[in-house]
Formats: structure tokens, C-alpha cells, sequence
């Protein structure tokens, strides 16, 4: 989540979580826009980011974002920021709004009954070990192996031994996340990370079996409360449509306290290979 200012609207980052594929993992964008378009709206927390995967981004390669200015009203700034690598295509784009904080009426969705706390839940790349008849580890490893995040299925075997209902809970956190780091950018790498699962667990033994080319295309987050970037967060996702080799899911992030954090949505592009 580091980004070197090259002037007033234009930012680099150089390092990058990998995905499974060995792209740039998609929440590296997002946290990234984050951090970018806060840099020139120091006053204003973000409120929503709709994002577009445009191609995928090298991880040996730095990424260039570019801020441009879209509007400041007297609530809300919005903030377009693009991303390129060297003098390629755009890979990333994304609109950003920040809104001034104000009193309103509330209301928050609570979060499912959890009767298991993230410490007492094994890693994700520990349950090929655990399970060794019923999880394969490559698979486990597959998906667990990113090493800025560390997550913990709720109901791991609806993940990786049987088709299952489009829907999913799991905590998640960052893994050496600094003190200074901005919650809201930590929230939207961690947003991207398995939402867009729940659209393919009806259809295949393990979602992460290899059987399937998935790539995300679009993603959206609202963010709802400030938050601690090192906190756990509970993400409850679902599916409620997949069709025409796309997916579609949503999902909430709570943190620790049960407190909503975010709201997202998340499409994906599915085919059989």
C-alpha cells in the first residue's frame, strides 16, 4: 500500500501481492486507487469506488496511477484514477467518491450468528494437511499462498469438496500491515480477495480446482466506517445470479466488533477450460 508521489497527480507503486496466475492480485489495484486518490483529498474519506479490471497487471513491473480532479462540491469529490504499465494499455480504472462526514439517519445489516473467532480456525493453506482425504493441497496452498493475507474459512469443505450453495463466510486480515497503513485501502485489497468465489461454488467439486478461467471484471465497494487496517474482517458473500460465462456476487465486511465496514460486488467472467 505504498505508493512514491511522482507529482501532484501521479503515484507509483512498485510492490505487489501475486495471484494464484501470478498477475498482480486485483486488490492491489484497489487499495492502490485508494491510497492515489486520497493523496489529493486529505480531507474527505472515500465513500464508494467502482473499479474495471482492463488487463492484467506484471508484478515485475512498477504500475503509474494518474488521479484527475472530476468535481469538488461542497459534500463529495470524485476522483478518476487510471492505471498503466510503462507505455502499455490502461490495465485499471476506477471512479472514486469522497464524502464530507455529516450526521444522517442509520441503519446497518448485522452480521450472521459467528460462533467461531478467526484464532480458533485453521490457516487456508494449512487444510490439505488437516483434511488430506477430502481437501487437496494444492488446491489449499493454490489460494492460501497469498502472502499478504491471512484467511480462514468458516465451512472450508464447501470450498473444495462438493458443489455447494452460492454463498460463503470467512475472515480475512493483512499479514505485516504497518501502523500507518490507510483502513480504507486495506478494506479494498482485502475486498477482492475470494468474493467472486460464491458465483462458482454451485457448479464445480472445488472452486479452485483449476477446471475453470476466472477473471475478474468489475468491482464495487462502499465503504460505510472507518476501520483499522491490521483488524480481522468477517466478508459474507453471495451469488445470486452466473450465466453467459459471468458471474455475479456481493458480499459485507464486518469488522472485529460486528460492525459494518463495507458493502461490495464483484463480477466475474467464468469458463470451463
Amino acid at each position: 500500500m505504498r505508493l512514491s508521489r511522482l507529482d501532484e497527480t501521479r503515484f507509483r507503486a512498485s510492490d505487489f501481492q501475486r495471484n494464484h496466475s501470478q498477475a498482480i492480485f486485483g486488490g492491489c489495484f484497489l487499495g492502490q486507487a485508494i491510497i492515489a486518490a486520497r493523496a489529493t483529498t486529505p480531507d474527505r474519506p472515500p465513500s464508494v469506488m467502482f473499479a474495471r479490471f482492463l488487463a492484467g497487471g506484471d508484478p515485475d513491473q512498477p504500475v503509474d496511477y494518474e488521479v484527475e480532479t472530476v468535481r469538488d462540491g461542497r459534500s463529495f469529490s470524485e476522483r478518476r484514477v487510471t492505471a498503466r504499465q510503462g507505455d502499455g494499455p490502461l490495465t485499471f480504472e476506477a471512479m472514486v467518491s469522497f464524502h464530507a462526514p455529516e450526521d444522517g439517519v442509520s441503519h446497518a445489516r448485522p452480521r450472521s450468528s459467528v460462533a467461531d473467532t478467526p484464532q480458533d480456525l485453521p490457516r487456508l493453506a494449512d487444510l490439505g494437511r488437516l483434511y488430506p482425504d477430502e481437501i487437496a493441497s494444492a488446491d489449499a496452498e493454490g489460494v492460501g499462498g497469498l502472502r499478504a493475507i491471512d484467511a480462514r474459512l468458516l465451512q472450508p469443505h464447501d470450498y473444495f469438496t462438493h458443489p455447494a450453495e452460492p454463498h460463503g463466510r470467512f475472515w480475512l486480515r493483512g499479514v505485516g500491515v504497518a501502523p500507518d497503513t490507510c483502513g480504507y485501502a486495506a478494506v479494498a485489497f482485502l475486498s477482492d480477495f475470494m468474493l467472486p468465489v460464491a458465483a462458482m461454488l454451485p457448479h464445480t467439486r472445488s472452486a479452485f480446482d483449476g477446471g475453470f478461467t476466472s477473471v475478474s471484471l468489475n468491482h464495487a465497494i462502499w465503504f460505510h466506517a472507518p476501520v483499522r487496517a491490521d483488524d480481522w474482517f468477517l466478508h459474507e458473500s453471495e451469488s445470486p445470479w452466473a450465466g453467459q460465462a459471468r458471474g455475479l456476487s456481493f458480499g459485507r465486511l464486518y469488522a472485529s466488533d460486528g460492525g459494518l465496514a463495507a458493502s461490495t460486488s464483484q463480477e466475474l467472467l467464468i469458463r470451463r477450460r
